[in-house]
Protein backbone atom coordinates (compact mmCIF):
# COMPACT_ATOMS: atom_id res chain seq x y z
CA UNK A 1 0.00 0.00 0.00
CA UNK A 2 3.02 2.53 0.61
CA UNK A 3 4.57 1.25 -2.75
CA UNK A 4 1.81 3.20 -4.62
CA UNK A 5 1.34 6.30 -2.67
CA UNK A 6 5.07 7.01 -3.10
CA UNK A 7 4.71 6.26 -6.77
CA UNK A 8 1.84 8.65 -6.96
CA UNK A 9 3.13 11.36 -4.99
CA UNK A 10 6.74 11.38 -7.32
CA UNK A 11 4.43 10.96 -10.09
CA UNK A 12 2.84 14.23 -8.52
CA UNK A 13 5.99 15.83 -8.10
CA UNK A 14 7.52 14.55 -11.70
CA UNK A 15 4.82 16.15 -13.93
CA UNK A 16 5.51 19.79 -13.05
CA UNK A 17 9.09 19.42 -13.03
CA UNK A 18 8.69 17.85 -16.89
CA UNK A 19 6.53 20.19 -18.00
CA UNK A 20 8.50 23.28 -17.09
CA UNK A 21 11.74 21.58 -18.20
CA UNK A 22 10.04 20.69 -21.47
CA UNK A 23 8.65 24.45 -21.29
CA UNK A 24 11.97 26.20 -20.82
CA UNK A 25 13.46 23.70 -23.69
CA UNK A 26 11.32 24.97 -26.23
CA UNK A 27 11.61 28.74 -25.67
CA UNK A 28 15.38 28.31 -25.42
CA UNK A 29 15.10 26.96 -28.98
CA UNK A 30 12.86 29.17 -30.23
CA UNK A 31 14.90 32.04 -29.63
CA UNK A 32 18.38 30.64 -30.41
CA UNK A 33 16.53 29.67 -33.90
CA UNK A 34 16.05 33.35 -33.86
CA UNK A 35 19.60 34.10 -33.20
CA UNK A 36 21.25 31.83 -35.41
CA UNK A 37 18.86 32.98 -38.07
CA UNK A 38 20.23 36.61 -37.41
CA UNK A 39 23.81 35.23 -37.81
CA UNK A 40 23.44 33.11 -41.05
CA UNK A 41 23.25 29.79 -39.08
CA UNK A 42 20.73 27.38 -39.52
CA UNK A 43 17.62 27.95 -37.64
CA UNK A 44 17.17 24.10 -37.36
CA UNK A 45 20.56 23.96 -35.11
CA UNK A 46 18.60 25.49 -32.10
CA UNK A 47 16.64 21.95 -31.67
CA UNK A 48 18.90 19.28 -32.01
CA UNK A 49 20.29 19.01 -28.08
CA UNK A 50 24.30 18.90 -28.43
CA UNK A 51 24.09 20.61 -31.71
CA UNK A 52 22.39 23.96 -30.48
CA UNK A 53 25.11 24.12 -27.89
CA UNK A 54 28.03 23.56 -30.51
CA UNK A 55 26.48 26.59 -32.98
CA UNK A 56 26.66 28.75 -30.11
CA UNK A 57 30.26 28.25 -28.88
CA UNK A 58 31.28 28.62 -32.83
CA UNK A 59 29.11 31.62 -33.41
CA UNK A 60 31.14 32.58 -30.42
CA UNK A 61 34.78 31.50 -32.49
CA UNK A 62 35.50 28.38 -30.04
CA UNK A 63 35.22 24.95 -31.62
CA UNK A 64 32.06 23.14 -31.22
CA UNK A 65 33.99 19.84 -30.32
CA UNK A 66 34.75 21.15 -27.14
CA UNK A 67 31.04 19.89 -26.08
CA UNK A 68 32.17 16.93 -25.69
CA UNK A 69 33.98 17.61 -22.53
CA UNK A 70 30.36 17.11 -21.52
CA UNK A 71 31.24 13.84 -21.41
CA UNK A 72 33.49 14.08 -18.33
CA UNK A 73 31.94 13.71 -15.05
CA UNK A 74 32.02 17.17 -12.84
CA UNK A 75 34.45 18.84 -14.07
CA UNK A 76 33.13 18.82 -17.99
CA UNK A 77 29.85 20.69 -17.08
CA UNK A 78 31.35 23.20 -15.30
CA UNK A 79 33.75 23.73 -18.22
CA UNK A 80 31.58 24.11 -21.33
CA UNK A 81 29.14 26.32 -19.17
CA UNK A 82 32.39 28.92 -18.91
CA UNK A 83 33.11 27.99 -22.58
CA UNK A 84 29.19 29.56 -23.10
CA UNK A 85 29.58 32.07 -21.21
CA UNK A 86 32.75 33.35 -23.34
CA UNK A 87 31.13 32.63 -26.56
CA UNK A 88 27.80 33.97 -25.12
CA UNK A 89 30.30 37.89 -24.30
CA UNK A 90 31.95 36.79 -28.31
CA UNK A 91 28.15 36.68 -29.61
CA UNK A 92 26.92 39.48 -27.96
CA UNK A 93 30.11 41.86 -29.28
CA UNK A 94 28.90 40.91 -32.73
CA UNK A 95 25.36 42.03 -31.85
CA UNK A 96 26.69 45.02 -30.79
CA UNK A 97 26.33 44.37 -27.16
CA UNK A 98 28.31 44.71 -23.96
CA UNK A 99 29.03 43.19 -20.62
CA UNK A 100 25.32 43.67 -19.05
CA UNK A 101 24.07 41.10 -21.73
CA UNK A 102 26.95 38.69 -20.93
CA UNK A 103 25.67 39.02 -17.45
CA UNK A 104 22.05 38.35 -18.40
CA UNK A 105 23.48 35.04 -20.61
CA UNK A 106 24.78 34.34 -17.60
CA UNK A 107 22.53 34.45 -15.40
CA UNK A 108 19.24 33.95 -17.41
CA UNK A 109 19.77 32.18 -20.96
CA UNK A 110 16.58 32.11 -22.35
CA UNK A 111 15.85 35.97 -21.27
CA UNK A 112 19.09 36.99 -23.40
CA UNK A 113 18.68 34.66 -26.43
CA UNK A 114 15.09 36.26 -26.30
CA UNK A 115 16.63 39.90 -26.51
CA UNK A 116 19.03 38.87 -28.65
CA UNK A 117 17.05 36.60 -31.11
CA UNK A 118 13.71 38.67 -31.02
CA UNK A 119 14.65 42.14 -29.91
CA UNK A 120 16.02 44.73 -32.45
CA UNK A 121 19.97 43.72 -32.47
CA UNK A 122 21.46 43.09 -36.10
CA UNK A 123 24.59 40.81 -36.06
CA UNK A 124 27.97 42.98 -36.98
CA UNK A 125 29.81 39.78 -37.36
CA UNK A 126 32.90 38.87 -36.22
CA UNK A 127 35.21 40.94 -38.12
CA UNK A 128 33.25 44.43 -37.47
CA UNK A 129 33.51 43.77 -33.23
CA UNK A 130 36.80 46.27 -33.43
CA UNK A 131 38.37 48.65 -36.15
CA UNK A 132 41.89 47.72 -37.36
CA UNK A 133 44.47 48.41 -35.74
CA UNK A 134 42.33 49.48 -32.63
CA UNK A 135 44.40 48.30 -29.63
CA UNK A 136 43.02 45.88 -26.69
CA UNK A 137 42.82 46.82 -23.53
CA UNK A 138 43.39 44.84 -20.42
CA UNK A 139 40.32 42.40 -20.57
CA UNK A 140 41.81 42.01 -24.13
CA UNK A 141 38.85 43.06 -26.13
CA UNK A 142 38.68 46.76 -28.12
CA UNK A 143 37.40 49.61 -25.64
CA UNK A 144 33.49 50.50 -26.36
CA UNK A 145 34.03 53.43 -28.83
CA UNK A 146 35.97 50.97 -30.79
CA UNK A 147 33.14 48.97 -32.18
CA UNK A 148 32.72 49.30 -35.93
CA UNK A 149 29.71 51.77 -37.00
CA UNK A 150 28.58 51.60 -40.63
CA UNK A 151 29.78 54.34 -42.55
CA UNK A 152 29.05 55.62 -46.32
CA UNK A 153 31.96 55.05 -49.05
CA UNK A 154 34.27 58.01 -49.33
CA UNK A 155 32.78 60.53 -52.43
CA UNK A 156 34.37 60.19 -56.05
CA UNK A 157 36.94 62.86 -56.60
CA UNK A 158 36.31 65.81 -57.93
CA UNK A 159 36.27 66.49 -62.05
CA UNK A 160 38.87 68.52 -62.91
CA UNK A 161 38.09 72.31 -63.27
CA UNK A 162 37.56 73.49 -66.81
CA UNK A 163 38.42 77.52 -67.41
CA UNK A 164 35.50 79.21 -69.45
CA UNK A 165 37.81 81.09 -71.68
CA UNK A 166 39.33 79.94 -74.52
CA UNK A 167 43.46 79.92 -74.47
Amino acid sequence: MTDGIAVNQALILLIPVSVTVIALYVWCALALGAVFAKSGEPHWKAWVPFVNLAALLVLGGIPGWWVLLLLLPGLGALIVAVLVIVAAHRVNLSFGYGGGMTVLAALLFPVWATVLGFGSARWIGREGRRRRGAEPDATGFGAPETLVTASAPPPPPAPPAVSPFAP
